[in-house]
């Protein structure tokens, strides 16, 4: 773990989650470990599958990493409650191990979603969670590439 960020911030609409919370947190945990949103190489988001919610979660990462791909593995896995994120983080930790980006199932949005599984580019990444209430999360992770 590289750094990390968090915010929160009272929603707008009911359920809806914060997306000025997504983006301070992400800002957060940048600027604590002075990188810069284009040195990442994804985000992989939180996508609870509700249309209010994720668009505000898209809304706060393209305010902060607008050119930054987007992954998000809710599709495959479902809501598990509280286990959700670490579940999804095992999901860009193992692309990690086979050098790709895990693809987003069933999702059309205006940022830059991995709709196909791409080639890991760069060793930064940052997993996002959120609650509906307005608290956001991002931990910036920094790997080691593998050795074949």
């Amino acid at each position: 773990i590289r750094s990390w960020g968090s915010s929160f911030t009272s929603p707008r609409e009911a359920w809806g989650g914060s997306s000025q919370a997504v983006a301070q947190a992400i800002s957060l945990a940048l600027q604590r470990a002075n990188i810069d949103a284009r040195q990442l190489d994804h985000i992989n988001a939180s996508a609870k599958g509700a249309v209010v919610f994720d668009r505000n979660e898209a809304h706060g990462i393209a305010q902060v990493a607008p050119a930054t791909r987007v992954t998000a593995l809710k599709g495959f896995l479902g809501d598990s409650g509280a286990p959700t994120g670490l579940l999804e983080l095992c999901g860009s930790l193992v692309g990690i191990a086979e050098g790709r980006v895990p693809m987003t199932l069933n999702c059309l949005d205006p940022i830059d979603i991995v709709l196909a599984t791409q080639d890991w580019e760069r060793p930064l990444f940052v997993k996002l969670t959120m609650n509906p209430h307005g608290p956001a999360a991002a931990i910036l992770f920094e790997v080691e590439p593998t050795q074949p």
